[in-house]
């Protein structure tokens, strides 16, 4: 069985990391930021980097999950995807810290960023109840969601993605958390 990540998953990674004086920082996504945000109670199977994971420190992952019973992915940075469609990039400004250990430091991007991140996984994969769950959770206004969207379908189109498709699944996401 494998057991969920959560806040003391991470204090014990930290812990093996300086065991190996090793050191990571990473910029997180999905359900593990809104976890660590308190927006979500429920822990996660693996947590979401848009930074890539250095080799050394992948390797140490994989041990530790081997060890602690974890999905042997937990430590992932396939949400690297997303790069190109946030906003101004994702440096210091608008970081916010969620998890500051002395090898494993956890951040999370803007609200409106998180938003992107989202809405570009129920574009392409289609919607999920945890997902829109999640988008709703962030609370954000109305004028912050439209903007974002207007972001994301210029990017969409950019990258040559479906417009037409993101377009639709869009506005009924809009039409369920803001009504008309």
């Amino acid at each position: 069985m494998t057991i969920p990540v959560s806040l003391e998953i991470y204090r014990r990674f930290d812990l093996f990391l300086q065991s190996r004086d090793l050191t990571f920082e990473g910029l997180i996504v999905g359900g593990a930021a809104f976890m660590l945000l308190g927006v979500r109670d429920a822990a996660t199977e693996d947590i979401d980097f848009i930074n890539q994971i250095p080799g050394q420190v992948r390797a140490a992952s994989e041990e530790f999950a081997k060890q602690e019973d974890l999905k042997l992915a937990w430590f992932s940075d396939r949400a690297r995807v997303v790069n190109d469609y946030l906003k101004f990039g994702y440096g210091k400004d608008g970081v916010q810290d969620l998890f500051l250990g002395k090898a494993l430091k956890l951040r999370c991007p803007s609200p409106d960023n998180l938003l992107i991140s989202k809405l570009c996984r129920i574009t392409d994969s289609g919607p999920r109840l945890q997902d829109i769950e999640d988008v709703r959770r962030l609370a954000l206004p109305a004028a912050t969601f439209d903007s974002v969207v207007v972001h994301l379908l210029l990017k969409e189109k950019a990258n040559k993605g479906d417009v037409a498709k993101a377009k639709k699944i869009l506005a009924v996401l809009r039409k369920d958390l803001y009504g008309a």
